[in-house]
């Protein structure tokens, strides 16, 4: 029988670690927001800053919560060539990096580390209770934290943030993920609740294909 990704994602990431991911986002959003559209003047500028200056702020964030969760494994990875780093946040048998989109099926941009630890781990999409070959068993499953930006109120909020499973190609997604935002609305709630979120979830156009890093 086998397991459903949802099912070996929850096994292995608690929801204490689900509900501190999603506030995470939350935080992000509202502080780079508060940041950049108070340091500039044009408004251009600012929603331009703002999403290098989130991004930022959303990895320096998945350091600190090794300090919360000490079960949890962070490590910075540099890439290939030395351009910056990203983060890999491990829990369990559980691999998760961020990714900011467009639309909440649209895939994050070309990356080799994406490639690699997609290719590396998604064989555990595949799970079985009793494997014929334990030796073929997967070292970990790979998920991307995705997150969109609600176009509504200076970009303080996010607009979808869910748990995505890409294939070992990385070229789809296998099935629609979890819906962080939906899972806990009580989390949604102390964010929302004085604001205005009727603009928020309104259906965008998907764009075309994705472009290369």
């Amino acid at each position: 029988m086998k397991v459903t990704n949802e099912a070996f994602f929850n096994d292995h990431v608690p929801e204490k670690i689900q509900r501190a991911i999603l506030s995470m986002i939350y935080d992000a959003c509202r502080n780079a927001s508060e940041h950049c559209y108070g340091r500039f003047s044009s408004k251009g500028v600012a929603k331009d800053v703002s999403g290098h200056y989130r991004r930022g702020l959303i990895e320096d964030q998945w350091i600190g919560m090794k300090g919360l969760f000490p079960e949890l494994a962070i490590a910075p990875v540099s890439y290939k060539r030395n351009t910056g780093t990203y983060h890999e946040i491990t829990s369990g048998l559980v691999k998760i990096t961020e990714s900011c989109t467009y639309h909440p099926d649209e895939l994050p941009r070309e990356a080799e580390f994406r490639m690699t630890l997609a290719t590396s781990g998604q064989r555990a999409l595949a799970f079985d209770d009793e494997p014929e070959d334990e030796s073929a068993q997967p070292r970990f499953m790979y998920a991307v934290l995705t997150y969109g930006i609600a176009s509504s109120d200076k970009r303080s909020r996010p607009w979808f943030v869910r748990v995505q499973f890409l294939n070992d190609f990385c070229t789809e997604y296998v099935d629609r993920g979890i819906d962080l935002i939906s899972k806990f609305p009580d989390v949604v709630s102390i964010y929302t609740q004085s604001a205005d979120v009727s603009g928020d979830v309104k259906e965008r156009p998907r764009w075309g294909k994705r472009k290369s890093a």
